[in-house]
């Protein structure tokens, strides 16, 4: 008696889109950050450390030397370094203009509207447009600047 060999087609699943995400989360649990943003559907809560997730953030150079804000971004779930290219007020808040430091050539337009205001910090919403490599996406979002 023969043996018979069936071939089975083997079908995979992908979990990730045909057009996948530009902009990903970088989820760092108490982030020590000047300015952090999150997704706008996103609300951080302190105590939960799954919900400290970011598509945006910067650190203010402490040591006096007056160095610029240096700022982070994940595209495609590798974190870059951001560099400020432009920064202006605009009539309810700012844009600032980024580009990544090195690796892909990526341009970061960050619309804010000013929506709380305190003594030492600064609450936003708005949005993030990325675009590179032929790609472009755009985000809402919401966070804040300050101490």
């Amino acid at each position: 008696m023969g043996l018979v060999k069936y071939a089975l087609p083997i079908v995979f699943l992908s979990t990730v889109p045909a057009s996948a995400q530009l902009i990903t989360d970088v989820a760092w649990p108490n982030i020590d950050s000047y300015c952090i943003f999150q997704r706008a559907e996103q609300k951080l809560v302190y105590d939960d450390p799954d919900t400290w997730k970011f598509v945006f953030f910067s650190n203010v150079d402490g040591s006096g030397m007056g160095r610029p804000e240096t700022a982070f971004a994940a595209i495609r779930y590798q974190l870059h370094e951001l560099q400020l290219v432009n920064s202006s007020e605009t009539a309810d808040g700012e844009t600032r203009t980024y580009r990544t430091f090195s690796g892909p050539d990526f341009s970061f337009v960050i619309d804010l509207s000013v929506t709380e205001e305190g003594g030492e910090y600064t609450s936003y919403s708005g949005t993030m447009t990325v675009e590179g490599d032929g790609e472009t996406e755009v985000v809402e979002i919401h966070g804040d600047c300050g101490v």
